[in-house]
């Protein structure tokens, strides 16, 4: 072979690689960040979807800032956001905890996590609608409950008081045991040297004191990726299934959250331009959020390919 000959040889070696992942880079180029792209020109223009559409600059963002609606429906996102946290900072912490006391019992500690993780398989419509029928005013659960054991006095219709309505999705998944939070708190304390544990117990470290005291900062990692994680989905929209077929967003607005404002906007009211500036300003909330998480996860990769 001569050398220009095993020189392209070469070169093609080298590009190959590359040129297999041009499908997928085609495919995520086309169908993210084209539709991002044109999201935020759309969002300077008064478009209403098959219509002509009118720049108006940053009009769309001027009237976010005075929209009451929008400023109720923050609120009511931010009290979501600190219960979600709480939640997924607690009781899935609380479950692997159990599952790894389990791991001198290897069968039910299977057991234990297949139980956990099998919600993750049923849909979500299918929670929400056996929730929606637990807090039906008339015939549901919960007020049958309470009837039952003589607490007439306390039964509403949960859903159409603007004063519990929020409140109520807020339980909706109840007892809250996320699966994947489960399996990422189990995998982040299973990969903790044995050692560390041993040491544990001949210090006295047993319990809730050894979950406060050592394992929370065995697993600060898991933990703030979960934060993060759950920061995105819920500025994101990830209760707006929940709150789209349980209230709608009402009484009024009282539980009303930004995805679902932006929904309302592009398909109820055919207000693509304004629906794509709200859609841009809870994408740059979120990156506000989550930029320190996302930095330190981009240094802990540098790092990581430094290594190798």
């Amino acid at each position: 072979m001569t050398p220009k000959r095993r020189r392209t040889a070469n070169l093609i070696d080298r590009l190959f690689p590359y040129l297999l992942l041009v499908p997928a880079f085609t495919l995520v180029i086309t169908l993210n960040y084209i539709p991002i792209g044109e999201s935020v020109i759309r969002s300077l223009y008064d478009w209403r979807g098959g219509s002509q559409a009118t720049f108006i600059g940053l009009t769309n963002f001027k009237e976010i800032f005075r929209d009451m609606i929008f400023r109720v429906s923050m609120s009511n996102m931010f009290k979501l956001l600190v219960v979600q946290v709480a939640i997924v900072l607690t009781i899935p912490l609380l479950a692997a905890e159990y599952i790894f006391r389990l791991k001198h019992h290897p069968g039910l500690q299977n057991a234990f996590r297949i139980l956990f993780v099998l919600p993750m398989v049923v849909p979500r419509i299918v929670i929400v609608l056996i929730w929606q029928f637990i807090y039906d005013g008339d015939v549901g659960l919960l007020n049958g409950i309470l009837n039952s054991i003589g607490l007439s006095g306390l039964t509403r219709a949960w859903l159409d008081d603007p004063r519990l309505a929020l409140y109520a999705i807020m339980f909706v998944g109840f007892p809250w045991v996320s699966g994947v939070a489960t399996l990422l708190y189990l995998a982040g304390l299973e990969n903790v040297e044995s050692t560390i544990w041993d040491s544990c117990e001949m210090d006295g470290a047993r319990g809730l004191r050894r979950v406060l005291t050592v394992d929370i900062h065995l697993i600060l990692g898991q933990l703030r990726t979960m934060v993060i994680l759950t920061i995105i989905e819920i500025i994101g929209g990830y209760m707006f299934v929940d709150i789209l077929v349980l209230t709608g967003g009402g009484p009024g607005w009282a539980t009303m959250v930004p995805g679902l404002y932006l929904y309302e906007n592009a398909f109820g009211y055919s207000r693509m331009g304004y629906a794509c500036a709200l859609g841009l300003t809870l994408s740059l909330i979120a990156l506000l959020f989550t930029a320190r998480g996302y930095l330190e996860a981009v240094t802990m990769t540098r790092l990581a390919l430094g290594g190798v």
